[in-house]
This record gives structure tokens, C-alpha cells and sequence, in this order.
């Protein structure tokens, strides 16, 4: 399960396949009920790059901690100040020339 800071980064990483999540209004926004659904999943938080992002992450990491089976915070390489995943991803895909998925063919 990944954790975005905001709807339009989670739904950036929905489009790709991936099991996301967010809470409303943001960094700072995060209530101790909203791990109540969380309870044994594996998530990985994607902060923002920049101070609240981070502060936003050791927040939820902090209330998951016990509750979920695994807890982890991915701080994306490269990212500018206040970079976000979705940032991350449209130039992951500038630089592939857009996702391909690989077909695999048996020997």
C-alpha cells in the first residue's frame, strides 16, 4: 500500500496498477483513525521533498507503527524542492519515452 500526501498523486499511482491511499487535505492532515483500516498492511509513505512532506511522513509512519506489519518511507532520488511522486513519475516517463509493460515469452 502506498501512501501519497494528496488525490492527484494517488491517483497518478492507481493508474499504474498500484494499491494507494491518501488523507484529505493534505500534509499536516493526518488523524490516528485513518491507520484503523490499515491494520497488517505493508506501506510505503512517498513524502512530498520538501520539510512538511517529511514531517507529514515521520506523522503517519509514527501512527502505524504497531498497527501495520511493515512501515517504510520512500524518498524518491532526484526529486526538486517540493517535488512530489507525480513529479517523479512524469519524468520517469520523459525519459523512457512513456511506461511500456515488457511482454515475457517462454524459451
Amino acid at each position: 500500500m502506498l501512501q501519497a500526501k494528496r488525490q492527484s498523486r494517488y491517483d497518478r499511482l492507481a493508474a499504474l496498477g498500484l494499491a494507494a491511499t491518501t488523507n484529505p487535505g493534505g500534509a499536516g492532515k493526518w488523524r490516528p483513525t485513518y491507520g484503523e483500516v490499515l491494520p497488517g498492511a505493508r506501506v510505503v509513505i512517498l513524502p512530498d521533498h520538501d520539510l512538511a512532506g517529511r514531517r507529514h511522513a515521520e506523522a503517519v509512519c509514527s501512527n502505524l507503527a504497531g498497527a501495520a506489519a511493515e512501515v517504510r518511507v520512500l524518498e524518491l532520488a532526484g526529486l526538486a524542492e517540493k517535488g512530489d511522486v507525480s513529479e517523479w513519475i512524469a519524468e520517469r516517463e520523459r525519459e523512457a519515452g512513456g511506461w511500456r509493460e515488457r511482454e515475457t515469452h517462454p524459451s
